[in-house]
Parts: C-alpha cells; structure tokens; sequence
C-alpha cells in the first residue's frame, strides 16, 4: 500500500532511513512521477489529503505453504487508505493511515484485519541540513511461509510499533547521518490443536524491543555521487526467555563498512556497500560473525525501459528453537516497461538462501525461489486496474529432521486482480 509502513516476511525489526547519496526513489519506469495520471487530492487547510480504496480478488493454491496436502481458496482483499501531506517549502508533516482486509471463501479461520498509522515529520534547518522525525503502528499476522509459524489454527498475530529520528548535514562535499529506529514487537497467543485437542500457544516469549543506531560519514560531489563509512549498533532485548528452551534470546551486534554511489549521467545509477557484521548472544546460542553487502544498480537502456538489480546479505532474527539467528542472501532483479503512458509491464526473478546459525550441529538451510509478472493500466487520475501472477518455491532442509519426514518445502502458485479508486 503506497505511502504506509510496511514490513518484510522476515520481520526486520530496524531499517535505516536511505542516506545521502541513494538512488532517488522514482528512478524507475514504474515508479516515476506521471502528473497527469496522479490524483489531485483534498484540500484541507494546510494539508492535501489523498484517498486510495483498493478492492483485490485473489487466488491462492497453497493457502498453508505445506508440501502436502495442499489447501487452496478464494480471497476477497480490501485495502482502503488515507495519506496527507503539508507542502512546505522548508518543513513539511505527513500522516497517513490505511488497512488491508482479508476475506477467505472457505478457509475463514485464515481471515485478517491489518492496519497502520504513521506520522513523520521534516525539518529542513538549512539548504544542507534536515532532521526527520516520525514513528507508526502497525497491527499485522504473520504468513504461513515463515520458518517462525507457530502453527495456530489461524495465523500469529502481533503489533509493532516504531519510532526514527534521522539528521543528516552536508555543508559541502562532506555529509554526516546519523539515525537512530526504536521498534516494539508483541505476539498474540494462537490456539493448535495437540492430539486432537485444542491447546493455548502462548508467545509472549517472542515479545521483544530493538533498537538500531547508525552513523554514515562520508564525501561526494552531490546526492547521487561519493562514497561512505557506516557504523551501526543492533540490540535486541527480549522480555523473557524462550518457553520452549529456556533460552534468552536477547542479543547485540556491531557492523562496519563502507560504501559508494555512483551516477553515470542517469543511464546507469547505483549504491554498493560491504560490510562486516557480528551479533553476540547468550549462552548457549552461538555468536554470528558474516561479512554483509548491499547492492542496487538500476540501469536504463532507453526512457520506456528499466532493469533494476538489486543483491544483499544480512544477518536476520528467528525464533526458532536451536537457532540464533539467519544469513539471508538475496537477490532480485526487475525489469519494466512502459508500453504506453499509462499502461506499464513489469517481471521480476529473485532468489533468498536463509542459513542458520545453530547450537550444536544443528544446521537449516532454505532456499527460496520468486517469479512474477504483471501489468499496470491507469485508466485516468482516479483508477487503477493490475493484474499479477506470482509463483514461490522452497527448497528447505534441516539436519534435526529424520530423512522422510515433512519439512518447510512447497511451492505455490497466487494471481490477483487489484482495482484502486484513488482522489
């Protein structure tokens, strides 16, 4: 949902705000200004306010992402949101609120209600000097794919909320931009069935705070050219230890790097980064230490077209038993194309290999697999129609499963119709 806070699979519970020097967002053909499709807005005093209800019929053949057997259904999503924006020449505010609503035909036990608000803030003190202040909250589930599914007879849910402060200062060639997330995770408890027989799982054990603090630093010739150093500090502190375990899976990191962005005259843009990450834990979960990198190269081989790659590795959290964390390596590319003005294709391949970090000889590996495919029609200002066909497949293993019994592998296939009244 465009403009509201969203969150990966994975749960990555601090991201950084883009630094200086990013690749500016709208630098693809799906995501450049179009001004005369753009809805107008409301004006309400100091604020303009943009209104967005989008209804999406889907269909999923692996509702549980399971092997066998495999359950599939019908679902009705609802997706109604509000962004408001002040237009200051200095400093601005923006608040935006929005939900998505899921209904299932037959499988109503899977039915959602998620929703968030968010409020941010801009201070721009000088030409080279600005402060972002903001935070959200969100009501979310967690989806059947995750390694992390407690297995409930309807799916986790949990609420997160998340506060920034980001400056950054350039005076010259030089900048400076420090950032600091606080986020808040809490679990419901969900009810499984044990032996025929309905038990309480509870998973307050996985309610946890975490905080990131980073520091970049470095020189260019402007925002889309120059090179940087980061530093960045990750603790996590969970409220209590695993029910399963007994173990605290609290934890704390430190990582290092440095980075560069370059623009060669527009055609081809983009940012890399390597870095080196350790996350230290308590007795017995073992310490992770792994090189890291991001990469994000965008290139435009004419004005219709676009292909963007992006690759990463980073270390993230699980709450699976036995496990400290995971290496996630992935990769995505996407290319778009704009047949005409308003009518934009678009394809996309990636990949994810999540490796554990286990007590022992404990050892998952998985491997996950994305093709999707779509097409985008803005009719006019006020409606937009999408169509869009994606397939998963994951390839897991994990060395505490006897050979032959069931693991996280399945594939999966999900299409969808998506039609947006935007004002």
């Amino acid at each position: 949902m465009q403009g509201l806070l969203l969150l990966s699979r994975t749960e990555v519970v601090a991201q950084q705000a883009s630094a200086p020097g990013a690749p500016p967002r709208a630098d693809t053909v799906s995501s450049r200004p179009r001004p005369e499709l753009e809805p107008l807005g409301l004006r309400l005093g100091s604020f303009l306010v943009h209104s967005y209800v989008g209804f999406s019929p889907q269909f999923d053949d692996n509702v549980y992402a399971t092997d066998a057997p495999r359950e599939a259904d019908l679902i009705s999503v609802f997706s109604p949101a509000l962004v408001a924006r002040t237009n200051g020449t200095r400093h601005s505010v923006r608040l935006s609120a929005g939900a998505d609503l899921g209904r299932f035909r037959e499988l109503s036990a899977e039915n959602y209600d998620d929703w968030r608000v968010s409020a941010d803030g801009l201070i721009d003190r000088t030409p080279g000097s600005r402060i972002l202040l903001g935070g959200a909250f969100a009501k979310l589930h967690q989806p059947r794919d995750s390694p992390d599914d407690a297995g409930g007879l309807s799916p986790t849910e949990y609420t997160s909320a998340t506060a920034f402060a980001d400056f950054s200062h350039r005076p010259g060639r030089v900048f400076v931009h420090p950032d600091v997330v606080v986020n808040r995770l809490e679990y419901r408890s969900v009810t499984a069935l044990v032996a025929g027989e309905p038990v309480e799982i509870e998973q307050d054990d996985r309610n946890r705070n975490a905080y990131a603090a980073t520091l970049e630093s470095g020189y260019g010739g402007g925002p889309d050219d120059g090179s940087f150093l980061r530093v960045r500090g990750v603790l996590s502190d969970y409220d209590r230890p695993q029910q399963v375990t007994g173990f605290d899976r609290s934890s704390r990191g430190l990582e290092v790097g440095a980075g560069i962005v370059l623009n060669s005259g527009g055609v081809t843009r983009g940012r890399a980064y390597v870095g080196y990450r350790e996350q230290r834990y308590l007795d017995p979960l073992p310490d992770i230490r792994e090189p890291v990198f991001e990469v994000s190269v965008v290139w435009s081989p004419s004005e219709i077209t676009t292909v963007k790659l992006e690759a990463g590795r980073q270390l993230a959290e699980t709450t699976a038993p036995a496990y400290s964390g995971y290496v996630s390596t992935s990769t995505r590319i996407v290319v778009d194309h704009e047949l005409r003005r308003s009518l934009i294709l678009s394809a996309a391949l990636a990949s994810e290999r999540d490796a554990y970090v286990g007590i022992g000889r404990a050892s998952r590996t998985d491997k996950t697999y994305f093709v999707d495919a779509g097409v985008s029609w803005l009719l006019n200002r006020y409606v937009v129609v999408s169509l869009r066909y994606e397939f998963t497949a994951r390839d897991s293993t994990d060395d505490r499963v006897p050979e032959g019994l069931a693991l996280d592998d399945f594939d999966r296939n999900r299409g969808w119709v998506r039609i947006e009244f935007r004002r």
